[in-house]
This record gives C-alpha cells, sequence and structure tokens, in this order.
C-alpha cells in the first residue's frame, strides 16, 4: 500500500529507552534539551512509522510503502522527540542522533543502570502526517530467484569448507562476519564504514596496525598476482580509506557533507566490496571478481 509523504513538514524523530525503576501514573515531560523534548512514559503504548515492504520476482523487484505499529510492554520509558527538518541539507538525524547520545550519557553519568536499553530509533508518523525518513539509502536489489535444492547444497558446501578452517581462522571468521553484518545491517552510512573497517582489522589485518599494507599484502598474495602491490593499493583507495576512517574516529566526523557524498561513497563501495572478497577467502572460497573493475579497469 502507498502512503503520502510529508511533503515540507517537520517530521519527528524519536527515541524510546527502557528504564530500571516503577512506571509514572502517566506521562510526564522532564524538559527539553537543544530542541530535543523528553518525556519519561508509561507503558503500554504503540508508535506508529512507515517502512517499506520489498516485492521480488525472479529478476524483479518492486518496492512500496507500509504502516507498522511498535508496541511497547509496561513499564518505565524515557521517549526523546526531535522535530526534523526535511528540507534541510544537514544530516539531521545524525545530529540527532548525537544530541540524543549525549542527553542519555548524563542520565549515565547521574543515575549508573537507570537507563537499560534502547528499543527504538526512527521517525515515526503523527495524526495527519505520515513520513518515511530512513537513515540512509534503501536498497532494492533485482535478482535470479534461488531454489530451495540450491541453497541447502550452497549451505552444505560452506559448512563442509569452514569445518577445515584452523580453530584461529574460524574465530576470525566469526568475528569479522559479526561486524560484516552490523555493517550491512545499519543504514546509517559513516556507521556501514566504521563497521567495515572493524571487519577488515580483524582480518587480514589481524592484529597489525598497518591496516592499508596488511589488505594490499594479502590481495597481492591471493588474487592480484600480476598487479604491482602498490596499484593494488593506490587503485582500491586503501591509504585513503584508512585516512577517513582517522577523521571520523580522532577528528569527531559525524555525518558526510553533501559536497564530499560522491568521494565517501566511493571509498565505501570499495570497502564494502574489499571486506567481502577478504572475508570470502578466508572462509574458502574462490575469489568472485568484484575488485577487478578498479584494479584491472
Amino acid at each position: 500500500m502507498s502512503v503520502p509523504t510529508t511533503g515540507f513538514h517537520p517530521y519527528l524523530f524519536v527515541f524510546v529507552y527502557r528504564l530500571a525503576q516503577p512506571a509514572p501514573p502517566e506521562p510526564m515531560e522532564l524538559g527539553e534539551v537543544d530542541g530535543a523534548q523528553l518525556v519519561l512514559l508509561p507503558g503500554p503504548f504503540q508508535l506508529e512509522r512507515c517502512v517499506p515492504m520489498h516485492h521480488y520476482g525472479s529478476g524483479s523487484a518492486l518496492m512500496t510503502m507500509g504502516v507498522e505499529r511498535v508496541s511497547f510492554p509496561q513499564g518505565a520509558f524515557l521517549l526523546i522527540q526531535h522535530s526534523l527538518d526535511p528540507t534541510s541539507l544537514d544530516d539531521e538525524q545524525v545530529q540527532a542522533s548525537i544530541r540524543n547520545s549525549e542527553v542519555v550519557a548524563l542520565l549515565d553519568l547521574e543515575f549508573g543502570g537507570l537507563v537499560v536499553e534502547k528499543l527504538f530509533e526512527g521517525a515515526v508518523n503523527r495524526p495527519g502526517h505520515v513520513v518515511f525518513a530512513p537513515e540512509g539509502p534503501v536498497l532494492l536489489t533485482a535478482r535470479p530467484s534461488v531454489t530451495t535444492e540450491h541453497l541447502k547444497s550452497a549451505l552444505s558446501t560452506g559448512v563442509a569448507a569452514l569445518g577445515s578452517l584452523s580453530t584461529q581462522d574460524r574465530q576470525r571468521l566469526r568475528l569479522m562476519s559479526r561486524w560484516y553484518r552490523r555493517a550491512r545491517e545499519t543504514l546509517n552510512q559513516v556507521d556501514q564504514f566504521l563497521f567495515l573497517y572493524v571487519a577488515i582489522e580483524v582480518f587480514p589485518a589481524s592484529g597489525t596496525s598497518d591496516v592499508p599494507r596488511a589488505v594490499r599484502d594479502f590481495l597481492a598474495q591471493h588474487v592480484f598476482r600480476d598487479v604491482d602491490p602498490s596499484n593494488v593499493k593506490e587503485r582500491l583507495m586503501l591509504g585513503r580509506i584508512t585516512g577517513l576512517r582517522a577523521n571520523i574516529v580522532h577528528d569527531g566526523t559525524s555525518s558526510i557533507a553533501a559536497n564530499e557524498q560522491k568521494e565517501f561513497s566511493e571509498k565505501l563501495e570499495r570497502l564494502e566490496a574489499v571486506t567481502r572478497e577478504c572475508m570470502g577467502l578466508l572462509a574458502g572460497r574462490s575469489y568472485s571478481g568484484s575488485l577487478d573493475k578498479w584494479v584491472r579497469p
């Protein structure tokens, strides 16, 4: 089913945390911090949000919008609500998340253990206005359908290959795959970048601080034996990827400016492909060829 967009109306971006204390008898406003409204809420209650609905055929894909109601049980909850401008060129959701983390950190420092866990983060509908505002690009992939028999066969072959790994390599693969999946499951592009970088720190960097060199040497040895290693590093932007990681972590870069988005996307695309190929090689799979378009243009 399709839903209308918000137009130019501000939309609500909400965080919900479960608290370790008795529920209040009714909603209680706690005040406003940097434009965010804080409310102490008793459960149960519901929020409504728009979600993508993916429809797949063999080699085709279609996305429509649907509405989901998110239910919260009995208990005490902290709701932090931001009103965001959909026309802003700034990454307002990222900034809201940062402001939000700061407020919750203050509560942690003052009342250790009060904030138990984050249960919800996202844009929500309000009466008369519905909104679909994901953190980042929503991917829709049209690909050939996979039969049940093919799935079973691929899993059987893959698991058998994992059984031949050393204990150390199996542990590396499990940790690497955890960070890779976290990157795939978040829409926040800065988080995607950091999660993917952690994955290649696990392997093939495996403890060395010179991540570009470790990745370059691994790919030069296992994939690009006929290419000068310095060209592998340069064409895959391994040094510049590490530089961007340093900017994010050490300089506090929290979002990507519009005029930097193209270059950032180029780095992110390479990093995702590098991570996937390194993970596949560690798992005993053959190189798929996804890096050739850059290394062998």
